[in-house]
């Protein structure tokens, strides 16, 4: 069996720790409303992505980079900074986030 990543513990993962770094980001180091965010995967070179109906993507050829600006009174922010993320991940597997 190739490499995978697990699409939905993927997804799940990456909004639960989104979620909390923003919570503490704000209240426990006091960072402005707008946040710069960077993400990667790196060293997944030849993994495929595990999607929720069983069937694997097509090798990632690439290293993923996302960067954008969330801004943390504005709920809909982080929202489109995770579909980013996200879509990003499919898209370096030749695929398209459902």
């Amino acid at each position: 069996m190739p490499n995978f990543v697990p699409v939905s513990a993927l997804e799940r993962g990456i909004t639960n720790s989104l979620e909390r770094y923003l919570h503490s980001a704000r209240t426990d180091f006091g960072y402005a409303n707008k946040i710069h965010l960077e993400f990667g995967l790196v060293n997944i070179s030849g993994f495929r992505l595990a999607k929720e109906n069983s069937e694997m993507s097509g090798q990632i050829f690439e290293d993923v980079k996302v960067t954008a600006v969330i801004d943390t009174q504005t709920p809909e922010s982080m929202e489109e900074a995770l579909l980013m993320i996200f879509k990003a991940v499919y898209e370096a597997a030749g695929e398209t986030r459902p």
